[in-house]
């Protein structure tokens, strides 16, 4: 994955594009409301959509293992 593009997605009513420079990390940081949750949830969507359409969970394999823990 290079770039995020996000538009009309929750906190991000304009288009708002995210470039991932060659590294295997991203660190999200701001101001609560700043759309930190927003970011992380379009990608909840973009990689679990199947998923959370078909009714089998809304959680991710990490959202469950932090409920484990």
């Amino acid at each position: 994955m290079n770039k995020i593009r996000l538009a009309k997605f929750k906190a991000f009513r304009e288009e708002v594009s995210i470039v991932l420079e060659n590294s295997k990390n991203l660190l999200l940081y701001g101001e609560n409301g700043a759309g930190k949750t927003s970011i992380y949830e379009s990608l909840k969507v973009a990689f679990f959509k199947e998923r959370m359409e078909s009714g089998l969970t809304t959680q991710t394999p990490e959202d469950l293992q932090q409920l484990k823990d």
